[in-house]
């Protein structure tokens, strides 16, 4: 017979696997010159950091921003510099993954620089903490098989429940 705890045993996942859902990270700052928007944008392209103002134009020079991260696992660091595409700043560099640090936002113009800090944290993966199958770290099979023997513990429990009374009568 097989022993139940074989068939909940997780397979070793790949390094590269990583559930992370393709949609804009993005934060707003009230520069007092106007809104800024800086987003993490990643649709059909690696992930960079995009800045643009209220109503889809900027009035900052790219040689004038820049954003510095700082990871919370250490404190690892990046510096990011920007590009003009036109109706937004894109940083030069992609954004490595976990998407998940403290950035200072420097904008510089007329001889004074304004900062701003502002916090990004990895979304969970979809469903990743539903039903009692996944908290356990169980795979598919696990999860399925979970179920099946739960079901089949429940019916034999009601068999024996019946099979009881039913001597009793």
């Amino acid at each position: 017979m097989i022993e139940i705890k074989t068939l909940f045993r997780q397979r070793p996942r790949k390094a590269t696997r990583r559930c992370h859902p393709h949609r804009h990270e993005t934060r707003w700052i009230d520069t007092g010159h106007g809104m800024l928007s800086v987003d993490i944008f990643e649709d059909n392209a690696p992930p960079r950091f995009r800045l643009s103002g209220e109503h889809g134009r900027h009035n900052w020079p790219a040689a004038g921003m820049e954003i510095r991260t700082i990871r919370p696992d250490g404190g690892a660091r990046q510096t990011f510099r920007f590009i003009d595409r036109g109706a937004f700043l894109e940083s030069t560099d992609t954004i490595p993954a976990p998407h998940a640090f403290m950035a200072r936002v420097l904008l510089s113009h007329d001889g004074h620089r304004h900062a701003y800090n502002i916090h990004y944290e990895e979304p969970p993966c979809h469903g990743a903490d539903e039903g009692p199958g996944r908290r356990a770290g169980f795979g598919k099979l696990g999860r399925t098989a979970f179920y099946f023997f739960g079901a089949v513990i429940i019916l034999a429990g009601l068999y024996v429940l019946h099979s009881g009374r039913a001597a009793l009568a």
